[in-house]
């Protein structure tokens, strides 16, 4: 598929799979407060997920969120170039999340704040996590491509 931003989407949409279901056993075993899925919620219906349905509502809105960070992740390479790619993944994970707890902040989204030290060293774990998947699906997704190409 010799589309940047397919690629991109692809590779933000399995990098945000992964990154929810370690969120999911971290929040399962007591380590965070929050779902990823509850801050989609929090942005579309203004509270955390009541129901089923809001659940998969905001996960959708989660994964798609991830899809078009993949996206943008995508067209950055082409400035910066894809050498280092792997420190280029986490970086940009780290910016996102860094750049998402701020505006939280910024804007009082009072289902998000305050959130305990645990959980914030967790989701920058999980921001690192993010970039390196982001980074290796895109590596995938890239060579799959340029293999296709050469035949």
């Amino acid at each position: 598929m010799n589309d940047r931003f397919t690629n991109g989407f692809i590779a933000g949409t399995v990098a945000g799979v992964t990154m929810c279901i370690i969120n999911y056993i971290s929040k399962q075993i007591g380590i965070v407060d929050l779902l990823y899925l509850d801050w989609a919620a929090a942005l579309l219906f203004g509270h955390q997920h009541e129901t089923v349905p809001q659940a998969l509502v905001g996960q959708a809105g989660k994964l798609f969120f991830a899809g078009l960070l993949g996206s943008l992740f995508a067209f950055w390479l082409i400035i910066v170039t894809d050498k280092y790619l792997f420190f280029k993944g986490i970086v940009f994970g780290v910016a996102v999340w860094f750049g998402v707890h701020a505006a939280a902040t910024l804007f009082k989204l009072s289902p998000m704040i305050p959130i305990n030290s645990d959980t914030v060293f967790v989701y920058k774990v999980e921001a690192v996590i993010f970039g390196v998947v982001l980074a290796e699906s895109m590596r995938r997704l890239s060579a799959r491509e340029e293999k296709s190409c050469g035949n």
